[in-house]
């Protein structure tokens, strides 16, 4: 075999060798950045239901207190027209 044709498949394996490197490098950081997406979005989603619960479980405490209080309210209210006065 020639000498420059020898030299010129080496070149072009070296070369094949290359692109396919920085192919691999390529998919590997467009993956990454996948990941690394979708890892945050699931973090986030995350949050907003913990949040999205116990702005839940607080909405329904605070109705559970005001129902509470307007019944003890009315209750109070019974109680004052209903006393008995010896007038």
């Amino acid at each position: 075999m020639d000498v420059n044709k020898l030299c010129n498949l080496q070149q072009l394996a070296t070369q094949d060798k290359f692109l396919r490197l920085n192919a691999e490098f390529d998919n590997y950081r467009k993956r990454s950045a996948k990941e690394k997406s979708d890892a945050v979005n699931k973090a986030k989603g995350g949050v907003v239901s913990v949040r999205t619960r116990c702005r839940n479980r607080r909405s329904a405490h605070k109705f559970h207190c005001s129902a509470t209080a307007a019944a003890a309210a009315a209750c109070a209210k019974l109680q004052t027209r209903n006393t008995f006065s010896p007038h």
